[in-house]
């Protein structure tokens, strides 16, 4: 009678390792196939960032290059709509600097495309007026950044 205890008990113990295993091995494919699941969604994050950044650069060069051949460079309309380009183009930027603080994109490949355009975006003497008070700028995560990025003092 001994012997069946002690078999039953041999076998229960033998199982419970087996099925430990088995379970061990699910949450690791488990946590294997989220990982690549978050990689893909911040790619595709940093994708429609890098496009917006992209097409709102393209536009902006694009009507300052149309202005230049235009012979009335005095044009309100003309001016209220590349001050308008300029606007959608630094929401782009903010945004994708929104996201490098939230960790929803890769920061440091971030860092690497996006370095010197922060830097001259801020520095920029004719957005100067956009980034002058840190307190009332609408583009407080691109000051942030470059606060980060380029002030010495916290070098």
């Amino acid at each position: 009678m001994d012997y069946i205890k002690n078999g039953i008990v041999i076998l229960s113990f033998i199982l419970s390792i087996f099925a430990f295993k088995k379970s061990n091995d699910a949450s690791e494919k488990s946590n294997k196939l989220s990982e690549e699941y978050n990689l893909l969604v911040k790619g595709q994050v940093e994708l429609q960032i890098s496009q917006a950044i992209r097409e709102s650069r393209d536009k902006v060069t694009h009507f300052i290059w149309e202005l230049e051949k235009a012979e009335s460079k005095d044009n309100q309309n003309a001016i209220d709509l590349l001050f308008s380009l300029q606007e959608s183009n630094m929401n782009a930027y903010e945004d994708g600097c929104s996201k490098y603080f939230d960790n929803k994109i890769d920061r440091s490949r971030f860092k690497k495309t996006y370095f010197e355009e922060i830097k001259n975006l801020v520095e920029n003497p004719h957005l100067k007026k956009k980034f002058l008070d840190p307190t009332t700028s609408r583009y407080k995560c691109i000051l942030k950044i470059y606060k980060e990025w380029f002030d010495l003092e916290n070098s």
